[in-house]
């Protein structure tokens, strides 16, 4: 009885998947021709299929057929069976070619459009289009107007190409009546389009090859464009590359394009409308941008791998495990360093030799060794693999731009899980100076309260290994001169619900001052401990967080912005680890310590037309090669250049190393507290300069003093819950020196 009630369900099941066809007419037949096309198409059933159509054809296609009615017959693997019929028309018309109008011109040429048609060599049409096969040669009358037209050559497709120009304005309805070698007529229409102007190319990277080799790459920067145009790659003898047929279409916000697998020598980017080479090399009008892909010399190689954690400790790369990405690998002798991309890869060039490859994450621990010896140009892939298990770690780093009264300051937050460990639910907490007024942030916030913002689950996850985030905010300075002088603080903090080992990297404080001026171009440098202007604290500091900024005040946008930084010899590569950026850009360590960022297609406007949009910078942190002696100088410049002009050489960043006796005179006016806003207590973040406090008061804004004690500032800090919201100041006296630090207390 249980069985008698399923089976209408299985049968309905069984006829659910039963075998089933249905065919498309592509083509119907012009002026007797047999050039009309069928597809069948197949669902259900089990495969494989047998196709059998009523003029004998066996395939899914019905190609090169006359005027009738068709019947195709499907059988499955289970023998069950489906058909479907349909009709090719007799047309007293050609339908058989199809217009391309994303052909362009540029003046003084003649306004003109492509368009193809079936083969005039024999080979069959081409199933995926359903363009039939018609006989040529095709004669042509642009009703009304005079025409010129000629056939192309193409030697990488069937179809026969030709291009009809006309002299009539941009915009002019044209109507083209055409006749096949046949006689069969037909007709298009066409709107003459406007004339293409090329957008500017520029070379922002290039690699060299070795001379027995094809490993040089070039990077072109282009700029946005409404129109469609083709890039091909020619060498210097006029050829194509990697062939004739080689075509790439380029639409409005390309950006950058990288050429890989490139031997030494001089080639061309070539911005035309030649489409599979139909316009002889060249005829009609095209743009060029010169590469020169520097010859290495016949001793060298690429080496190229991946990072990666080796889960199952077998040292060798297996499908499914974590690669490690943004990570500086160190290559000895040398040294010479390269870091790994988003994927983990790293690729470097080498003179012939013997190496040893070195991972420098920050948390893992390299778990293989990696050497090898190169002797030919290309080696097989030196994966490096590190030991698994690292408990998690999640790091924050900021950055922002200047401030001065009246304007916006920009604040870019990275957050990285530096391992392949789960975070469970993150919290990300902005506290900026209640100076500031919120403008807008990216992603949005989960919540604004006052001038604290709070972005978490679900909006703001972290769930996968390694996972990077970016969040950007905006936030506007009161046009207020009074503010000259004063220090913007403005605390970033991530939380993790799983147990995050470190903490130290999970808070970052920017003391910002506020300037009435400021070099646009700058770099500047600021210690672990923000423990001195212009020191580094030998016994305190760890490391330094460059930030370079940039703005545009010339005259026009900006299209591409390159930085580079030669890091000096007191500056330790492998430790480098990348920071925030304003914007979208690539960056790469090279050599034995070579910076590049470069922010491709960046369209940054001038300061005259958006002075708020004008600005960028970028971000790096790095340690000092150790041990330092006292007095040590740790110098370091950047480059920036703006398209095509001379690069804007920034004023040296110059920290001197000392140890911390005498931090009282070295500290700047604008120390940090934290939190600020607070509600209970507040606290130095410097608990050195909180143990060398003589004397301290809490001040209210009318001058009285509400709080006063002698002695070091407890770790704990200094309980305020007790006072009324409002503003404060808190002294402190040292032994060399009284400063102010102001804070707002807020209730819980």
């Amino acid at each position: 009885m249980r069985l008698l009630l399923m089976l209408p369900l299985l049968l309905t099941a069984l006829h659910a998947q039963a075998v089933s066809v249905s065919i498309t007419v592509m083509n119907h037949s012009s002026c007797g021709q047999d050039n009309g096309s069928l597809q069948a198409f197949i669902s259900g059933g089990t495969p494989p299929y047998s196709i059998s159509w009523s003029n004998g054809d066996t395939d899914e296609y019905n190609l090169g057929i006359g005027p009738g009615i068709y019947t195709v017959t499907v059988i499955d693997a289970l023998l069950d069976e489906a058909t479907d019929q349909a009709e090719i028309l007799a047309l007293t018309s050609q339908t058989c070619v199809s217009i391309n109008t994303d052909g362009g011109y540029c003046l003084p040429e003649l306004p003109y459009v492509s368009f193809y048609a079936g083969t005039e060599n024999g080979l069959p049409p081409d199933p995926s289009t359903g363009t039939c096969h018609t006989p040529g040669p095709y004669t042509f009358d642009a009703v009304g107007f005079t025409e010129n037209w000629q056939e192309l050559p193409d030697a990488c497709t069937w179809f026969s190409y030709y291009v009809i120009s006309v002299n009539v304005p941009v915009g002019t309805d044209v109507t083209v009546n055409f006749t096949d070698g046949a006689g069969c007529p037909g007709t298009f229409d066409f709107t003459v389009p406007p004339p293409i102007v090329f957008p500017t190319m520029q070379l922002v990277d290039v690699t060299g090859s070795c001379t027995n080799g094809a490993i040089g790459s070039a990077t072109i920067s282009i700029a946005p464009s409404t129109q469609q145009y083709g890039l091909h790659l020619r060498n210097a003898a006029g050829n194509y590359v990697p062939n004739d047929c080689s075509y790439a279409w380029v639409s409005a916000g390309n950006g950058l394009l990288m050429v890989n697998n490139l031997s030494p020598g001089t080639y061309w980017a070539v911005q035309d409308f030649d489409l599979f080479n139909q316009f002889n090399n060249g005829t009609f009008c095209t743009d060029s941008l010169e590469i020169v892909i520097p010859d290495l010399g016949t001793t060298c190689g690429h080496v190229s791998g991946r990072l990666y954690v080796d889960g199952n400790a077998n040292c060798a790369f297996n499908g499914g495990e974590n690669l490690v990405p943004g990570t500086v690998i160190e290559v000895t002798p040398g040294p010479l360093y390269v870091t790994t991309n988003s994927n983990g890869q790293y690729n470097i060039d080498l003179p012939f030799g013997t190496y040893t490859l070195t991972e420098q994450h920050p948390v893992l621990d390299q778990g293989c060794p990696a050497q090898f010896t190169l002797g030919s140009a290309q080696l097989p892939n030196t994966n490096i693999g590190c030991l698994a298990g690292a408990p998690l770690d999640v790091q924050l780093m900021m950055a922002n731009g200047p401030a001065r009264p009246g304007f916006e300051l920009q604040y870019r937050m990275d957050i990285d899980n530096l391992t392949p460990s789960a975070t469970g639910d993150v919290t990300l907490t902005l506290q900026f100076d209640p100076a500031l007024g919120f403008i807008s942030a990216s992603p949005l916030p989960t919540s604004t309260v006052g001038n604290t913002l709070t972005w978490t689950a679900p909006s703001f996850t972290m769930t996968n290994a390694f996972q990077h985030k970016e969040v950007s905010v905006r936030l506007q300075i009161p046009p207020d001169i009074g503010l000259i002088g004063t220090t913007l603080n403005t605390v970033a903090t991530i939380a993790t619900t799983n147990t995050d080992v470190d903490l130290s990297n999970n808070s970052v404080l920017s003391a910002q001052v506020v300037t009435a001026s400021f070099d646009p171009n700058d770099k500047t440098a600021t210690t672990s401990t923000q423990g001195g202007e212009g020191l580094y604290l030998i016994d305190a500091d760890e490391w330094i967080d460059y930030t370079i900024r940039f703005q545009n005040t010339g005259t026009d946008t900006a299209f591409n912005v390159i930085i580079t930084d030669t890091l000096p010899p007191t500056l330790d590569p492998a430790t480098l680890q990348w920071g925030p950026s304003s914007h979208t850009c690539t960056r790469e360590l090279s050599g034995p310590g070579y910076l590049k960022f470069i922010f491709g297609n960046i369209l940054l406007p001038d300061s005259n037309v958006n002075e708020a949009a004008s600005h960028g910078f970028v971000q790096f942190r790095i340690r000092p090669h150790l041990p330092l002696l006292p007095g040590t100088s740790l110098d370091n410049i950047a480059n920036i250049y703006f398209d095509f002009n001379p690069p804007v050489i920034t004023e040296p960043s110059v920290l001197t190393a000392e140890f911390s006796t005498e931090v009282d005179d070295a500290r700047p006016g604008g120390a940090l507290l934290i939190p600020n806003p607070a509600t209970d207590w507040v606290r130095l973040s410097d608990a050195s300069v909180a143990a060398k406090v003589q004397r301290w008061e809490v001040i209210s804004s009318s001058g009285a003093t509400l709080e006063q004690g002698s002695g070091p500032i407890p770790a704990s800090g200094i309980v305020i819950g007790h006072l009324e919201e409002g503003a404060y100041f808190l002294r402190i006296r040292t032994k060399n020196e009284t400063r102010h630090e102001r804070f707002i207390k807020i209730d819980p």
